[in-house]
């Protein structure tokens, strides 16, 4: 994916594009809840971009407003956060808030449903930049915060209001975005982080270690810093999850290799990953 020029002054009139690329044979479209066959119609330019020969791409949503950062989350949805103000001429930015959720629900490569959520012009805001998903929720910078959101059971936008995690950032100078990312454990990298959360949330580790990691009467709580298991290094934890736990030392629960999932080395690697971004607070 890839949003297609929509920071440049070129296309100032706000459009976000995401290119999903795909070889000849095959568009690369995956949706961990519901897996529906992509249909690989691409737009006669591209939308707009160059690619290499095998590639094209279509538009996956536009006139969104001025797009910043995006992430996807493990049921396919995307989250972007967009942004206004003094960097674009203080134009008019689309009705609503400035965090949109775009659902491509009939698998052709196309967001056919938009919904938008947080401040708003009409609240005051004037957006933001960074965004992630993080042990489950959605985090956002909206104006001088960085905020949390509880994922929703059901539709595909928050329902709650966001929890501020910082306020009192800067607004001033030239370039009065916040981008941030989460801890990434020496070893690994940040898309190995943010895969090995959606897969922790699409498999069966919540089953017993719970949504937030935090352990149930079944599994351990994999926040604290406290190891059962080896020293939680990566080739550690690596380890636990191939091996998985026959007897436990503390809970009920039997944990059979790769808990029981079909998992390839790099997603057991990515998944390692994420629990060991989960304790490198705990570990300060």
């Amino acid at each position: 994916m890839r949003i297609a020029e929509s920071l440049s002054r070129r296309f100032l009139y706000a459009g976000l594009i995401i290119g999903l690329l795909l070889t000849t044979g095959s568009l690369l479209a995956a949706r961990a809840e519901q897996r529906t066959a992509t249909k690989p119609v691409c737009a006669d330019d591209n939308g707009g971009i160059t690619l290499p020969a095998g590639f094209c791409a279509t538009v996956f949503a536009d006139n969104i407003g001025h797009a910043r950062h995006l992430v996807v989350a493990p049921n396919g949805v995307v989250y972007v956060n967009t942004w206004s103000g003094r960097y674009y001429g203080n134009d008019t930015p689309p009705a609503g808030g400035f965090l949109v959720a775009l659902q491509d629900t009939k698998g052709e490569g196309r967001a056919d449903v938009k919904v938008r959520f947080g401040g708003s012009v009409q609240t005051g805001s004037a957006g933001g930049t960074g965004i992630t998903l993080y042990r489950g929720a959605l985090f956002a910078e909206v104006d001088d915060r960085i905020v949390r959101y509880a994922l929703p059971a059901t539709g595909i936008a928050p329902t709650e209001a966001p929890t501020v995690i910082v306020s009192g950032l800067p607004l001033t100078g030239d370039h009065p975005m916040h981008p941030f990312a989460m801890p990434t454990p020496k070893g690994a990298t940040a898309a190995m982080v943010a895969q090995g959360d959606r897969l922790f949330h699409t498999n069966s580790c919540v089953g017993c270690h719970g949504s937030n990691a935090e352990g149930t009467p079944l599994g351990s709580d994999l926040t604290k810093g406290k190891w059962l298991w080896g020293d939680g290094s990566l080739a550690a934890i690596n380890r636990t999850i191939t091996q998985g736990v026959a007897k436990p030392k503390e809970h009920t629960g039997v944990m059979p290799p790769l808990g029981g999932a079909q998992l390839s080395p790099s997603e057991v690697s990515a998944l390692a990953a994420y629990i060991a971004a989960l304790n490198q607070r705990a570990e300060r």
